[in-house]
């Protein structure tokens, strides 16, 4: 069974226990994930389709970015994916702005919203949490697909510490706070690609760059 039939199979659980909410399927990206002998997960927090037309009408995130998506958070994830692959590359190198070299970085990654369904451009975390709690064994279900080497924790750390009960190692000078565990690997507390603020895309880009080199996480997949 190939991990995207896997996937479905958890998707379809959702669906029986949440019928007729509109649903937004998650996950990596592409096969190419599954072949990758480093593998790196993004946790964020909801898909962004306000009025559920998206959900409605098929919508899947998968799909979404294998295609190359659109604006900042597929542009950063796209950056972010490349850095994982090869850190000697600056991100005016990554042509994050090319939606055709957008697929060659994100295929090789997995997303994964803990929320489901539509949400809008600015999430609730209340929302987020009682989602997450609710359907908590079918997202711990979802992990244990991926095997990530690291996990960018999108704005969700302190619900993941929560409902996993990690230890958390706390920040110390520049490094993140972060945990380690079988399923999420190295799970780094991190931006949203598309944070609120609208921190700078090269802040997001080095911020990055200096956890993966403390975690020793700067290697080229093969």
């Amino acid at each position: 069974m190939t991990l995207r039939e896997r996937e479905d199979q958890i998707f379809d659980k959702y669906r029986n226990r949440a019928w007729g909410e509109p649903f937004i399927p998650d996950g990596a990206i592409s096969d190419e994930y599954d072949a990758n002998c480093t593998r790196l997960l993004v946790i964020l927090k909801e898909p962004n389709d306000l009025n559920g037309n998206w959900a409605r009408s098929g919508g899947d995130l998968r799909k979404f970015f294998a295609w190359g998506g659109r604006g900042a958070t597929s542009m950063n994830l796209a950056r972010w994916s490349a850095l994982y692959d090869n850190p000697l590359l600056s991100m005016e190198e990554i042509d994050a702005s090319d939606r055709k070299k957008r697929v060659e970085h994100l295929c090789r990654i997995a997303v994964v919203n803990l929320k489901k369904i539509a949400g809008g451009s600015t999430a609730q975390p209340k929302e987020i949490w009682e989602y997450a709690e609710k359907y908590w064994d079918l997202l711990e279900e979802q992990f244990k697909l991926y095997r990530p080497n690291l996990t960018i924790a999108g704005g969700v750390f302190d619900i993941l510490v929560a409902l996993r009960g990690s230890n958390v190692v706390p920040k110390e000078g520049t490094r993140f706070p972060y945990f380690e565990d079988q399923d999420l690997g190295v799970c780094i507390d991190f931006y949203h690609p598309q944070p609120r603020f609208r921190l700078k895309n090269q802040k997001l880009f080095e911020y990055l760059k200096q956890q993966l080199s403390y975690h020793q996480l700067l290697n080229h997949r093969n």
